[in-house]
């Protein structure tokens, strides 16, 4: 008897280093805000004017999002701007990416991108994607959580508690941007 047990400890011990040798994982490194600034190949502000999947050659799903009323903060790349994602659903079928920004039709964002061909062309893969939220003074930048950003201290980013308003408009984010990049 125990040696089907050790039989079966094995047969364990298998099948999960087939299953782990077939699952992949993407690491994110941290990046300072001024890497985000500086790693760009262009960084706009725009909004969000189609989110449509579709499937790859290869079988993987993707997302192309097409963004219009653009203001762009470094480069130029014209009226409008489209990236490709990975992951996406089609009918009942999806393909999560952890960590992946959402993109809404009507959705208001400033992003950092890059020009190469990856999962995900913003730059640290989500941590160049930055809202934008209505105010008083015109359109606040705020984090992925909802978090006003207030500046920068060095390298880093500031940012305040979640609130509807507050926080660096803008022309001030673009300002600071532009800064960072000389």
């Amino acid at each position: 008897m125990s040696r089907d047990w050790r039989r079966c400890g094995l047969v364990a011990i298998a099948l999960t280093a087939i299953s782990a040798s077939s699952m992949s994982a993407t690491s994110v490194i941290a990046k300072s805000f001024r890497s985000l600034a500086v790693e760009a190949d262009a960084i706009f502000a725009g909004t969000v004017d189609d989110v449509r999947s579709y499937r790859r050659d290869d079988g993987r799903i993707w997302t192309r999002v097409r963004f219009g009323d653009l203001r762009w903060v470094a480069g130029d790349g014209g009226d409008e701007k489209e990236l490709h994602f990975a992951g996406g659903r089609i009918g009942d079928r999806a393909e999560l990416v952890g960590g992946m920004p959402q993109f809404a039709v009507g959705q208001r964002v400033v992003l950092f991108v890059r020009d190469i061909a990856s999962a995900s062309p913003i730059v640290g893969f989500h941590q160049g994607c930055f809202g934008l939220r209505p105010s008083p003074a015109g359109e606040t930048v705020v984090t992925l959580d909802q978090r006003p950003v207030l500046g920068i201290d060095g390298d880093e980013l500031l940012t305040g508690e979640v609130a509807e308003s507050g926080g660096l408009g803008l022309d001030d984010f673009a300002e600071i941007v532009a800064g960072l990049r000389r």
